[in-house]
């Protein structure tokens, strides 16, 4: 597709863009703009996991137009479909869990033992039994949570809490440091429980 206008801005909209990639969430308000700010638009790209959040009328408007709404990218070179991952950050966090030793793999086996959620959608995630690769919106399907493209960071903060928990050198988030703690009061239930 012939893109004859590149735009950052809504404000650099205008009758010559036929191309739009939407970067971030597709807003209704976002789609409307875009329509009416390029009425020449052919197509609107959106990030493979913000797609289908696309509201019902704002498709229905983009297929009167004759505007097809396609699978984006945040930028093209990062792109990965659901069976890649490129994130710079799982090797690492699977080279970790995957080293553990003394009190933290002692920590996780238990969470593993006590078939705590988080810590079965961490080993699921990064592929700790020799699996394939599958993305974090699966992995919470799997463990429960369909409404995953509503919540999309829901796996990784549950994910990423379990590597708070263990005391990984990596920064992890307020949120994720909240989940950690919430992590740490189950446990003590789930030990006390045991006895």
């Amino acid at each position: 597709m012939s893109r004859s206008k590149c735009s950052s801005s809504f404000l650099e909209l205008g009758v010559e863009t036929n191309f739009v990639h939407i970067a971030g969430h597709p807003s209704p308000w976002a789609i409307e703009e875009v329509l009416r700010r390029a009425p020449n638009v052919r197509a609107i790209q959106i990030i493979p996991s913000l797609q289908n959040e696309v509201a019902p009328t704002q498709r229905a408007r983009c297929e009167q137009r004759g505007v097809r709404i396609i699978a984006g990218h945040y930028q093209p070179e990062l792109a990965w479909g659901e069976d890649k991952n490129h994130s710079p950050s799982y090797g690492v966090h699977r080279e970790f869990l995957l080293n553990l030793a003394g009190e933290q793999k002692a920590l996780f086996e238990e969470l593993l033992a006590f078939r705590v959620k988080e810590a079965l959608m961490a080993a699921r995630y990064f592929c700790l039994q020799g699996e394939d690769f599958i993305s974090q919106r699966l992995v919470a399907e799997i463990y429960g949570n369909n409404s995953a493209r509503a919540n999309r960071g829901y796996a990784s903060d549950r994910i990423n809490s379990v590597l708070c928990y263990l005391n990984s050198p990596f920064d992890m988030g307020d949120e994720v440091k909240k989940l950690a703690e919430t992590l740490r009061r189950k446990v003590k239930r789930l030990r006390a429980k045991a006895r």
